[in-house]
């Protein structure tokens, strides 16, 4: 299933969400990004060892309403070392 990621009403990626926990209530993937993510991408670097949720960042299936997330959205960009980007919820 196909999710997106978006920094208020814009479009900033899309994911699988093909890891995570379930009975934990954790779900990750691989975010792949839009153009619209460079808004938050230098937020997300600069923060991506001490992450400060964002109110706006939301995850939904395509065309659905935000998951409830009650611990937030992080985006965790790795691509210097590992060229990848992470999304946890």
């Amino acid at each position: 299933m196909r999710f997106e990621v978006k920094f208020g009403s814009e479009i900033i990626g899309f994911s699988e969400l093909e890891g995570g926990d379930p009975p934990m209530g954790v779900a990750s993937g691989r975010l792949v990004p839009t153009a619209a993510y460079r808004s938050i991408q230098e937020y997300c670097i600069k923060h991506r060892d001490g992450w400060v949720s964002l109110s706006e960042l939301t995850v939904s299936p395509v065309g659905g309403a935000p998951i409830e997330c009650a611990g937030g959205v992080q985006i965790i960009e790795r691509r210097q070392s590992f060229k990848k980007i992470l999304l946890s919820l």
